[in-house]
């Protein structure tokens, strides 16, 4: 594995947030930094123009159904090759570019199945994502409510002949991608399966000489990484093995960028402040919430608020989440904005162009976050002063995070 990632942050004196610099397959990467969507800012047709696209990633399901169309259909798999091409193209060649796959089902890929994952991954990627497995864990139990109900719900079970399948697994799968491999690996971490079952993860990673690692919040916010043991446990036991806690990155994807209570127009941003729970790039949210099935809405007056409500802007002055109910953005567009204000309150392109408005300015935003950091060492405190949608037990949350962690880090 020639090229390994390099590099270190260092953290700062009132929260987790880091700054320093990572090499990864040759190619530099600014910490803190929230990445590109690859997918998105392709079909979007929008050049981020002299933004510094440091880091950009694609994200894609698959299941044995669909590889077996792969093998099955060879044209489907070159189609497949070909649109990852685009997109990771699309993107500057100086730009690190990190391909994660969530691989769905409660049976483990085959050998076959693990080489065309691994061939995928390897291709479009500078550095060599494990996939999630997020099905392989949960199990159907039965439970009666409270009003006497029975109802059946997925749950994590995990039991050590579980895990020890799961190891068994993921050696045979880096051991594979080792034979080619000549790039780094990223570990994955998923936050669903328990602080202790985690720390032997850590150290199935550590014998195989894998020490980067990116989380996968799975929906949640960074809360629920920080407001118990889960990233605590993480950072003790990455000092127990001997890995040095300023030259390991973490990446994190799937993270919620903050939930709408009902009536509720303006909330406060969880992706922006993500880097205080010490995550040095923060992908995006590409997890669907479910709404079950939706009631029938004839009258195009509903239609259009319906789509409207969808559509969510980030404001970098005070770090807030607008949900638009008209024709009308309830805040003054930045001067850098490069998006057409037409397009972002279009019933019909307003969701997906404001997605990229998103990226664009929360971009923008973490290079004034590395400007705050590299001033004085307290970005929360100029993120308290300045950014009034900011929640206050957020802030909380993170500046005791910080203290938690001195004796680790």
């Amino acid at each position: 594995m020639a090229n390994k990632i390099k590099g270190d942050a260092s953290v700062s004196e009132d929260s987790a947030f880091r700054y320093g610099n990572f090499i990864i397959n040759g190619k530099n990467v600014e910490v803190p930094l929230q990445a590109i969507d690859a997918k998105k800012y392709y079909e979007s047709k929008i050049n981020f123009s002299n933004l510094n696209l440091d880091i950009s990633e694609i994200y894609k399901i698959y299941n044995k159904e669909k590889l077996n169309k792969f093998k099955t259909y060879p044209e489907e798999e070159i189609k497949e090759e070909r649109s990852l091409a685009l997109w990771k193209n699309n993107t500057p060649e100086d730009s690190v570019m990190l391909f994660f796959i969530r691989f769905e089902g409660k049976e483990y890929p085959t050998g076959e199945e693990m080489k065309m994952l691994i061939r995928l991954s390897y291709t479009f990627s500078d550095a060599t994502p494990i996939p999630s497995f997020p099905d392989v864990f949960k199990e159907k139990i039965s439970r009666v409510k409270g009003n006497g109900q029975p109802i059946v719900e997925d749950k994590i079970v995990v039991t050590e002949d579980k895990l020890k399948k799961h190891f068994s697994f993921l050696k045979e799968y880096v051991d594979t991608l080792n034979v080619l491999n000549h790039k780094d690996i990223l570990g994955t971490i998923p936050i669903n399966i328990g602080s202790s079952n985690i720390e032997k993860l850590l150290s199935f990673y550590y014998g195989e000489g894998i020490n980067h690692f990116y989380i996968d919040f799975g929906g949640a916010s960074f809360n629920r990484l920080i407001s118990g043991p889960l990233m605590y446990s993480i950072l003790s036991k990455i000092k127990m093995l001997g890995l040095e806690y300023q030259k390991t990155f973490f990446y994190s994807i799937n993270g919620s960028p903050g939930r709408f209570q009902k009536g509720a127009k303006v909330i406060g941003s969880k992706d922006i402040l993500t880097g205080g729970a010490g995550m040095d790039v923060v992908g995006r949210m590409h997890m669907r919430a479910g709404g079950g099935e939706k009631p029938k809405v004839t009258d195009p007056r509903v239609k259009e608020k319906m789509k409207l409500n969808k559509i969510r802007l980030f404001n970098k002055g005070d770090y807030g989440y607008y949900k638009l109910e008209t024709k009308s953005i309830p805040f003054k567009l930045p001067e850098d904005n490069i998006i057409n204000k037409e397009f972002l309150v279009d019933p019909n392109k307003g969701k997906k162009f404001g997605d990229v408005f998103n990226m664009h300015q929360l971009s923008i935003e973490n290079e004034n976050l590395r400007n705050y950091i590299k001033e004085n060492y307290k970005p929360l405190a100029r993120i308290k002063k300045e950014k009034a949608m900011v929640s206050p037990k957020d802030l909380s949350l993170i500046q005791k995070f910080k203290l938690k962690i001195k004796s680790v880090i």
